[in-house]
C-alpha cells in the first residue's frame, strides 16, 4: 500500500515537472517572439493606424511559443504577457495600463 502511493506521489511530481519545465532554450523562444511580435507591430503602425493587426500577430507568438516549448507554463505565460503588452502600448492611453 505504501509503495503506491509512494508511486502515485512521484508520478504526480513528474508530471508537473513535465507541464511546468523551465529551461533556458524556451525562455529565449518566448522572449525573442513577444519581442518580435512587439517590432513588427511597432513598424507596421508606423504605416498604418489602425490597430487591427495587433492581436493578430500577438495571437500567431503565442501559437509560435505554444507549439516550439515544451509544456504549458510558457504558453500560458505568454499569453498573458501578450495581453499587457498590447493594453500598455497599443491602445489608448499610449505606455499606461488601463482595462476599462
Amino acid at each position: 500500500m505504501l509503495k503506491l502511493l509512494r508511486r502515485k506521489k512521484q508520478n504526480r511530481a513528474h508530471r508537473a515537472r513535465q507541464y511546468f519545465s523551465l529551461s533556458i532554450a524556451d525562455s529565449l523562444i518566448s522572449v525573442l517572439s513577444l519581442l518580435t511580435a512587439t517590432l513588427i507591430c511597432c513598424l507596421i503602425r508606423l504605416f498604418d493606424d489602425s490597430d487591427i493587426y495587433v492581436a493578430v500577430i500577438y495571437l500567431l507568438a503565442v501559437f509560435l511559443i505554444s507549439r516550439f516549448t515544451s509544456g504549458f507554463l510558457y504558453g500560458t505565460l505568454s499569453s498573458v504577457i501578450s495581453v499587457l503588452l498590447t493594453n500598455y502600448i497599443f491602445t489608448y492611453p499610449f505606455l499606461a495600463l488601463n482595462f476599462t
